[in-house]
């Protein structure tokens, strides 16, 4: 019988790759959450059993915290076949100190348990194709020689981990999957999960963004989750080959951001509210105006304007560098062919108005 370990098994990732497994396979899924043991986080767990009650002894649970070396003292490494490593710390703005211990260090946790698991096939772990940092040019599906700059530690703590699995544990069966942005759950356009590309939808929306920061033809690579979990799914169902997998889209089927803005602008006009606003498009800033106006914010009189422009700091470098993202090994598995992006982005918008319509988060 197959079991797959699932870490971050609550997070939009782990949840929709458990349902999938559980849907199409016969085997069993040992959900694993990242926590504290607070009372918080206890507290949480009952409704998170709960949703899961109809599959029966297929579905287990276990939990820990990535810092601490007793993580998976709570499960059985004799019945493991797979193991999809997700859990980490994705905000950009996470200090230094916290994405290494959990993103790095806790993922040689990971690591380290899948070395004592006999039956395993598969080790798949959850990367992002920023993982490159601010590499310009071809990001092949492979380990760069030597580390690049990051934009943020999310980033660097990302790479990192890539490394010492490459490193330290190449006696284990692995992939590592570089998840290009999800921006919607399918290609209805529905949003579930808010992140850094939706917040900055918001903000284009309110007019909070005095300066846009990137240049108008840097390509922007999405992807939907249903994409992302079907070939998650297409990949741990074979031996683990220790290779590099770029999970997104080719560069000539992806917006750049001036495509984007467009977009973007032309469907937030379908709505009155919004044209009543008569809000112009954002100029775009050159990095070193960019950075300016970051150093000066302590002078702009708005706060909400202020929070606005700290919120895309973290990721703003990124937006000045041209990147061709290969992704040969996904489009031999399954097409890897992206869906109308303008048609997907036009929902993605409409979709995320419709669910949040006066909120700025």
């Amino acid at each position: 019988m197959s079991r797959l370990l699932i870490t971050g098994a609550s997070g939009y990732v782990g949840s929709r790759l458990a349902e999938r497994y559980l849907a199409t396979t016969d085997g069993q899924v040992v959900l694993w959450r990242h926590g504290s043991g607070s009372p918080h986080a206890a507290s949480r767990q009952p409704a998170f059993q709960e949703q899961w009650k109809g599959y029966g002894d297929r579905v287990t649970f276990a939990s820990g915290a990535l810092e601490d070396d007793s993580a998976f003292d709570c499960v059985d490494p004799r019945c493991i076949t797979e193991i999809v490593h997700g859990a980490a710390l994705t905000q950009f703005n996470i200090p230094a100190d916290a994405a290494d211990a959990t993103n790095r260090a806790g993922s040689e946790r990971v690591f380290a348990f899948a070395m004592r698991c006999p039956r395993l096939r598969h080790m798949a772990y959850l990367s992002t194709v920023y993982s490159t940092g601010l590499s310009a040019g071809t990001i092949a599906e492979a380990l760069p020689s030597q580390e690049p700059a990051f934009a943020n530690h999310y980033e660097a703590s990302k790479h990192r981990a890539e490394r010492v699995l490459h490193e330290k544990y190449d006696a284990l069966p692995w992939s590592i999957l570089r998840l290009a942005t999800v921006i919607a759950d399918d290609e209805s356009g529905q949003v579930t999960q808010v992140n850094a590309f939706h917040n900055t939808l918001q903000l284009l929306r309110f007019g909070l963004l005095p300066l846009l920061p990137g240049e108008p033809q840097t390509p922007l690579y999405f992807v939907t989750g249903a994409f992302v979990v079907e070939s998650i799914l297409s990949i741990i169902n074979g031996e683990g080959g220790r290779e590099v997998w770029n999970l997104c889209h080719s560069r000539e089927e992806m917006p750049t951001i001036q495509a984007l803005l467009d977009i973007t602008f032309d469907t937030f006009g379908e709505n009155s509210e919004f044209r009543t606003r008569r809000l112009l498009r954002p100029p775009y800033a050159s990095y070193p105006a960019f950075q300016a106006l970051v150093t000066g914010l302590e002078g702009i009189g708005n706060p909400v304007t202020a929070q606005a422009i700290r919120s895309v700091t973290p990721f703003a470098p990124q937006l000045y560098i041209a990147k061709t993202i290969e992704n040969d090994r996904v489009r031999a598995l399954n097409g890897g062919r992206a869906p109308d992006m303008t048609r997907l982005l036009s929902r993605t918008c409409r979709s995320f108005i419709r669910s949040r319509p006066g909120q700025l988060r």
